[in-house]
């Protein structure tokens, strides 16, 4: 989903911003994994800044 938006790969590691991303962007590929989940994905609960991954479990 985030490589249709981005048109690069992307991996749980990776920055966004670097891959070509923006807050525009990100937000069609929150909006696009809320809607095929069905799932609440709340953009002002996310971390602002990296994580490793798994730390948000």
């Amino acid at each position: 989903m985030a490589h249709d938006i981005l048109h690069s790969p992307i991996g749980l590691n990776d920055d966004v911003i670097d891959a070509g991303g923006d807050s525009v962007r990100v937000t069609m590929v929150i909006t696009r994994l809320s809607d095929a989940y069905s799932v609440d994905i709340d953009l002002w609960e996310l971390p602002t800044q990296a994580l490793p991954a798994g730390s948000w479990s």
